[in-house]
């Protein structure tokens, strides 16, 4: 428990720190920035580090993740920056909402290449290929849904489209993890699995917070609504805590005309 114990604790010194510097507001601006960034930045690197810890398709897992909270931090400084430097109000329908929902998707998008079926390191660069496949493909359906329905329907009801589809996809996120914890034989990657759906979980009920906000038009930049995006990055952190160590290859047991990768069979045996 301790990357949530410092989680918890670190959301408590910002709450202090955003009231104590309110009357600096260039300061406060860059001080949220690099609260936003600091524990989404500390998973990455931490996947960085124990990039060697993992082969095949079980690095391809943690890579993809890695790519997704990378990109999740570039949205939320990017919102921080454009709302609070440049005085704007808070909107999702910009270009750093695209990213967020892309970072948000990043864990559904890692689990095709089913981890917990072993490292599997014959089907590791066709599975990266079919993510980065599908990834492409999210990314242009969040800009069309964020971006071109602005354009289209007007900025109210392209928000409220903004709002559903981020509801729905947390919950589309959260079914699957919930399911691969549910499903998998490996007790390490079973546990791996539970910490990253109740971190999901926590976003949810956190996104759900601000969304309602945005719907009912009280949303403001407030230590709450800051809190509720930081939290439930170091649920991450939690997870790597369990995230189990590849066992060393053997070329034996690889399939020597290894099929195409299935990454559809997401929990096939």
């Amino acid at each position: 428990m301790s990357w949530l114990l410092l989680g918890f604790g670190y959301a408590v010194v910002y709450v202090v720190a955003e009231q104590w510097l309110l009357d600096g507001a260039l300061i406060g601006t860059w001080f949220r920035a690099m609260a936003f960034a600091t524990p989404p930045v500390l998973a990455v690197a931490t996947i960085v580090r124990r990039r060697d810890d993992w082969c095949g398709c079980q690095r391809v897992f943690w890579g993809t993740v890695a790519i997704g909270l990378g990109v999740s931090t570039v949205g939320f400084i990017g919102w921080t920056l454009d709302g609070f430097l440049l005085q704007q109000d808070p909107s999702p329908l910009e270009w750093h909402a695209v990213l967020a929902l892309f970072g948000t998707a990043a864990p559904l998008l890692a689990l095709l290449a089913q981890p917990h079926l072993g490292s599997r390191e014959h089907a590791a660069a066709t599975t990266a290929v079919d993510i980065a496949g599908i990834a492409v493909f999210a990314g242009f359906l969040f800009s069309y849904v964020i971006m071109g329905l602005a354009a289209a329907q007007g900025v109210a009801s392209a928000q409220q489209s903004f709002i559903v589809l981020s509801e729905f996809l947390l919950l589309v996120v959260l079914a699957a993890l919930a399911a691969a914890a549910r499903l998998a034989a490996d007790p390490a990657w079973r546990t791996t699995y539970q910490r990253l759906a109740l971190g999901m979980l926590v976003q949810f009920i956190a996104r759900s917070l601000a969304n309602a906000g945005l719907w009912l038009g009280g949303y403001e930049g407030v230590a709450f609504y800051d809190v509720t995006f930081i939290i439930p990055f170091f649920f991450f952190l939690w997870a790597l805590e369990a995230a189990p160590i590849s066992p060393d290859a053997d070329p034996a047991s690889e399939d020597p005309a290894p099929a195409r990768a299935r990454p559809w069979l997401i929990f096939g045996r």
